[in-house]
């Protein structure tokens, strides 16, 4: 039977502490590399007002204005999950008036069946501008000191360990899911909590066995020694658990799932203001204040990428979440 999953536990990308924050003030600045064609850009956030998404492309619009030599306003367009957002973007002409924070969850949201083409509705400034890693973590008195120790214990006790996520559909519950599909030993029952730090809480208290949970929620409770991490979920460690091994190194290679999140404008947004634009996003990433807010809410720039290559990974991130979907029964309402 189809399992419904509310949309708006199909987003899971930068978390943070919800604080409230004064729009930016973006002035018009002299310089420019190129003149813009529009005196105001609308960065469209699908996400609320003082979230950590909204935390983080705020941080970004008070250092582009100026150096696009443009008023830049965020426009905050939540629900379902980010589809309000994602569909308000894809209608928005292309002019440079607009453009759009993009994250993982609309891959999610389209392998179940929500009405958004990523490849053809779009078109990327910096695809991936930042990511975020998972991390699989247990109660710091756990036996289990690798996640090797982890598989081993489910394979002894099939269907007796637990693992909590932010909700049914979230990046931290198919990531396990997609660790049982390459590990058909790791026979584990899920519990969904309406956040990963609830469900972080639920290990802490030892309701749980180990938790799927993105790092910035995991790493606080890590460095606190309230939880042991057995393994991060990128291609590489992170700076933020250097110590804690990936997934790939834990027996896996070649595997890794990351949130993360992009701007991208609507298909046929020019080249060249394309192009204009991620120039400037890439000297916001070089600046050390940037990097270091980045790295504060459990978050890493992303390398840049070439179109094909990220136009590769899109489709086959497509195809392996439409396939998990489908075989999970997870269905929008």
């Amino acid at each position: 039977m189809s399992k419904p999953i509310r949309r708006r536990h199909a987003l899971s990308a930068l978390t943070g502490s919800a604080c409230a924050l004064l729009l930016p003030c973006a002035t018009r600045a002299q310089g420019t590399v190129r003149p813009w064609p529009v005196d105001t850009v609308r960065l469209i956030v699908p996400a609320p007002a003082g979230g950590g998404v909204d935390l983080f492309v705020r941080q970004v619009t008070d250092r582009l204005a100026p150096l696009l030599g443009v008023k830049v306003v965020v426009d905050n367009r939540a629900g379902a999950g980010g589809l309000v957002g994602a569909r308000a973007l894809a209608s928005a002409p292309p002019d440079g008036s607009s453009f759009g924070y993009a994250h993982g969850g609309l891959v999610t949201l389209q392998a179940m069946g929500a009405k958004l083409d990523l490849v053809s509705e779009f078109v990327p400034a910096v695809a991936r501008f930042s990511v975020s890693q998972f991390v699989i973590a247990v109660h710091a008195q756990s036996p289990l000191q690798t996640f090797d120790d982890l598989l081993r214990a489910a394979q002894a006790a099939p269907n007796k360990l637990s693992f909590g996520s932010g909700g049914e559909g979230t990046p931290g519950h198919l990531l396990v899911e997609m660790l049982r599909a390459r590990l058909p030993g790791l026979l584990v029952n899920h519990v969904p909590y309406k956040g990963a730090v609830e469900a972080v809480g639920g290990v802490i208290a030892k309701d749980l066995d180990f938790v799927s949970g993105l790092i910035s929620a995991v790493a606080p409770q890590v460095a606190n020694g309230r939880l042991r991490a057995l393994a991060v979920s990128g291609e590489a460690r992170s700076p933020l658990l250097p110590q804690v091994a990936t997934l790939a190194e834990s027996g896996l290679p070649g595997f890794s799932h990351v949130s993360w999140g992009g701007i991208w404008g609507p298909a046929r947004t020019p080249a060249p203001l394309l192009q204009t634009l991620a120039n400037a996003l890439r000297q916001i990433a070089a600046m050390p204040d940037f990097k270091a807010f980045v790295a504060s809410i459990g978050s890493e720039m992303h390398p840049p990428e070439s179109a094909g290559a990220f136009e590769a990974y899109l489709k086959g991130a497509l195809a392996t979440e439409t396939a998990l979907v489908a075989r999970l029964g997870l269905k929008l309402q």
